[in-house]
């Protein structure tokens, strides 16, 4: 039977000072995590998701490399995935804003990747896109260095999440320099006047060079907007990609393995198209298991789990820190 896998890097427990009378009731999510098997992720989702439909060879690349390999590129050097991100400045304090991982229209993509090549012409930096949230950033080879999933610092001082080796201080200063370019950048302007946070930063993270090249496999059909996960599939040749991801599961393929990639900009919406139907499948047989990916956990139902009745179910925020 085919299997759904919901992957939401975002979905994280709330810290120990959230107020949680003020977070929303998400009855389907609080049953599956209370009764789903759980198996805690031993790294990032991405060598999770390399792991599962491509084997460990995909697992141990850098996703920018994957990226990188993905659109063909070849060239000694290394590449880094560019996230746009929106920080908030206090007094004294630098926070990364709750929902401060940034999706910019392809039109607005391509003017910051035109106009970094103007502006860092000579640096031997480049800014590509990538068809996904994430862009591209191409520069210099040089020894591998630890970096951090911005999805991990929301809501917090970003400067935990940056490495101070020796070697990241070229990209340390790339990123100050970055953030004076795009203050007040036409970009900016134009997603103000709309309602939209300005991308007041580029977060660069999980760099390497290309990957190698892989055997053809065929893990299902994926639904995304995440750079890395759509580049892994089309390294893999697999499975259709639905890029912007549908709105729910309406349109999901009833015979193939899905797994989708989902940004949390509500919780609602979550439950009401993702969840509810994806559980009515499992409970009329149209999917043989259900698969949820979050804060460093994956939370596996079945038809036999949903018979744990004495697993009774907690606020969802709970059963996240449990993992």
């Amino acid at each position: 039977m085919p299997v759904l896998t919901l992957i939401l890097p975002e979905l994280a427990a709330p810290s120990a000072t959230t107020d949680t009378a003020l977070l929303p009731q998400l009855p389907v999510l609080e049953l599956w995590l209370a009764r789903a098997h759980r198996h805690p992720l031993p790294d990032h989702w991405h060598r999770w998701l390399a792991t599962t439909a491509g084997g460990p060879l995909l697992a141990t690349a850098a996703a920018g490399g994957v990226v990188a390999a993905s659109l063909g590129l070849t060239e000694t050097r290394h590449y880094w995935l560019a996230t746009p991100v929106h920080y908030v400045a206090g007094i004294d304090t630098l926070r990364l804003h709750p929902a401060g991982l940034l999706r910019l229209s392809d039109a607005q993509q391509g003017q910051l990747a035109e106009d970094f090549m103007r502006v860092f012409a000579g640096s031997g930096w480049e800014l590509m896109i990538t068809g996904g949230r994430d862009l591209l950033l191409v520069g210099p080879a040089q020894a591998a260095f630890e970096t951090v999933d911005p999805a991990t610092l929301l809501g917090r001082d970003p400067a935990a999440g940056w490495s101070r080796a020796a070697v990241a201080t070229p990209l340390r200063r790339l990123a100050a320099e970055v953030e004076m370019w795009l203050h007040e950048h036409v970009v900016n302007r134009q997603r103000e006047a709309s309602g939209q946070l300005p991308a007041t930063g580029l977060w660069f993270w999980s760099g390497g060079s290309p990957s190698p090249a892989v055997p053809a496999s065929a893990p299902g059909v994926l639904w995304a907007d995440d750079a890395y996960a759509s580049a892994l599939w089309r390294l893999l040749g697999a499975g259709t990609q639905a890029v912007p991801v549908p709105v729910g599961l309406e349109r999901a393929p009833g015979a193939e393995d899905l797994t989708v990639v989902l940004s949390l900009d509500q919780l609602q919406p979550l439950e009401s198209h993702w969840l509810s139907p994806a559980l009515r499948q499992l409970r009329t047989g149209q999917r043989g298991a259900l698969s949820l990916v979050a804060a460093g956990c994956c939370w596996t139902l079945t038809r036999m789990g949903l018979r744990r009745f004495w697993r009774r179910p907690q606020p969802w925020w709970v059963g996240l820190r449990a993992c």
